[in-house]
Parts: C-alpha cells; structure tokens; sequence
C-alpha cells in the first residue's frame, strides 16, 4: 500500500497523539511518539500504536513486519486463527480499505494543487509591479 509521507500528517491514525522528535530526546515520552508506517494500510502511526509485527504473504511480506494496532485488531484472523476462508474474505476487505485510503489521499493531493494554484493566481506577477 502506499505509504503516508512522514510530513503530511502530525498526528497518529490510530490514537491521534500527536508525533513528537524522538531523535531529538533520550527521555521515554519523546521516544514513544516517533513516526512509523504501517505495511498493512501504509498509515503513520506512534511506536506504542504499532508494537505488533506479522508477516503479510498477501503483499509478498514473508517476515514479520511491523503492523497497526488497527489493522492488527480488525485483522487478527488474516495474521493467524480463523479458516482459510475467513483469510480470504479479510485478505480482500482489508484490499478495498486500502483502495479507500489511496483514493482519499489521492483527493487530498487533488484538492491541496487546487487550492495552490488558487492562492498563486491572487499573487501579482512580478510583471505587473
């Protein structure tokens, strides 16, 4: 999935802390808000909102590879238990969850170039000072 870049949110998607520098500080607090991306959905999330780590076959991730506590918890038969079924089923739920988050970030950008170029035809040309 793609990923959320690390400037374009300041804030976790599962707990909605706010990220903070943990290069920055050695105190605990400070290292508990750093930014990571989930393989799962590609979100950026705080290290105690993705301490989970399973393997993602589905995307070609054989290794236990760091995950969200949402997609975890909404997911937990897809990363094991549950019926061979149930993975499938899940495997192609948490595929439109991903299609939903590409097309609203997607929009986002959309949206932000529209508003740009906006604010760009208010600026007076150099030209007509």
């Amino acid at each position: 999935p793609p990923w959320v870049g690390f400037d374009e949110d300041s804030t976790c998607a599962c707990c909605a802390s706010l990220f903070t520098w943990a290069s920055t500080s050695n105190t605990e607090a400070q290292a508990a808000r750093d930014k990571h991306n989930c393989r799962s959905c590609g979100g950026l999330v705080c290290d105690p909102c993705s301490k989970k780590r399973v393997p993602i076959p589905a995307i070609g991730l054989t290794c236990p590879v760091r995950v969200c506590d949402r997609c975890y918890n909404g997911w937990g038969t897809l990363f094991g238990g549950g019926t061979s079924d149930d993975k499938v089923n899940k495997a192609g739920v948490l595929s439109q969850s991903n299609e939903v988050v590409s097309k609203k970030k997607s929009s986002t950008q959309s949206r932000r170039s529209q508003v740009v170029d906006e604010l760009a035809s208010r600026i007076p040309s150099a030209v007509n000072l």
